[in-house]
């Protein structure tokens, strides 16, 4: 999608849109403007077609011959309550205010390319951009284009923040499982990101890590920067492990991320403490954070994100003993659900990838902000692997 003046999202000013509005009919694949008394209706009409189709804006305050009139009935607020209200599923969207030295307030609506396409109205319509205009799409083969498209932006994006497996014949008998998870940044300044990753202090990371453990690597993959933690506990005297057979993060050039978390039995029994589960996630969470934390929810548009739980063998899930309350849900979950057996693995969600944007936050009431962000992209369904309730719930 094209910028605005030529300018960075986040870097706009009053100036630059004062400018875009008067260069009139020009790009106007990108551009609409609308009069501050625009129908809620004719709004959903334009933020579908834009999200069906390559993204765009909606100048909000501006009338037919391109004059800024100002924004009385139309506030930030409002725009936000319709779109989630009128369009399944919600587009990644976000809103600027400008205000002229003349007090006139222009709302400027940038709507992504949708990834998850079609975009549906709640009259049951989808739309698509055309030259300068939002239609109806009544053609079957556009529909079957937009499913589609969605399945391909699925597959490029697994491809890359998943995985490979673990082949099975190379696998040492104390290693049960392992959990993967992935997500996908679309930023709004890759340049940014990429100057942030590859210019900081590794030397802090390599500090914070020295103090969990004095087994650890930090690398630089090709455009990626790859971080492990500790070793894989092999029992079977194997001198070479097979690849990715281990506790590691790999954070790309663009922000996304993979990472694997390895699940063993030191005695090689069915037993696998996952104590280590919430700590690494936690390590890599507050790598991220350093590498990241100062600049990324300024840059933030969205992420898909995915989390896959692989079972090899039969186990179940403990605590280390060192942690009396931990122990405690063990005991607690046996005393109400029997023995805590896991017996297949699955992913999240079932199906496509999970998007994380803005509109999670106002749909929780969770404050917008990077170390919320970064909490977010790093939250993992499996955490408490297996584990119904704990025990300060039993009186709820």
């Amino acid at each position: 999608m094209v910028n605005i003046n030529k300018h960075l999202w986040n870097e706009l000013t009053f100036e630059d849109i004062e400018r875009q509005i008067s260069l009139g009919d020009e790009e106007n694949f990108f551009f609409e403007y609308k009069d501050d008394r625009v129908s809620s209706e004719k709004l959903m009409k334009e933020i579908s077609a834009f999200a069906n189709t390559y993204g765009g804006y909606i100048f909000l305050g501006v009338s037919d011959d391109k004059k800024i009139i100002g924004c009385q009935d139309w506030n930030e607020e409002r725009i936000n309550s319709v779109i989630h209200d009128s369009i399944t599923p919600i587009p990644v969207f976000d809103i600027r205010k400008f205000e002229s030295p003349q007090n006139k307030i222009v709302l400027v609506i940038k709507i992504e390319e949708g990834i998850d396409p079609p975009y549906i109205t709640n009259r049951g319509k989808i739309f698509e951009r055309v030259s300068s205009g939002s239609y109806v799409i009544n053609d079957s083969s556009k529909l079957t284009q937009l499913f589609y498209k969605k399945q391909e932006n699925d597959k490029r994006i697994l491809q890359k923040i998943t995985i490979e497996d673990i082949n099975d014949s190379l696998i040492p008998r104390n290693i049960y499982g392992y959990l993967d998870m992935g997500f996908s940044l679309n930023t709004s300044n890759l340049s940014k990101i990429n100057h942030y990753l590859f210019n900081t202090d590794f030397q802090r990371i390599a500090d914070y890590i020295k103090g969990i453990s004095n087994q650890f690597s930090i690398s630089k993959l090709a455009n990626s920067i790859l971080i492990s933690i500790g070793k894989a506990e092999i029992s079977d005297g194997i001198s070479a492990l097979p690849s990715n057979l281990h506790n590691f993060m790999e954070i790309k050039a663009d922000g996304s991320v993979k990472l694997r978390i390895i699940f063993n039995s030191v005695d090689n029994n069915h037993k696998v403490d996952i104590s280590f589960l919430t700590s690494n996630i936690i390590y890599f969470k507050n790598i991220y954070q350093i590498l990241l934390g100062d600049v990324l929810s300024d840059y933030f548009i969205s992420a898909s994100k995915y989390e896959k739980l692989t079972v090899l063998k039969q186990f179940t899930p403990c605590y280390n003993d060192d942690i009396p309350v931990l122990c405690d849900t063990l005991n607690y979950h046996r005393e109400k659900y029997g023995n805590n057996l896991i017996i297949t693995g699955n992913r999240i969600p079932s199906s496509g990838l999970e998007v994380i944007d803005r509109c999670c936050f106002d749909n929780y009431d969770i404050e917008y902000n990077c170390e919320n962000l970064i909490s977010a992209l790093f939250n993992l369904r499996h955490l408490f692997l297996g584990f119904v309730d704990f025990p300060e719930q039993q009186n709820d």
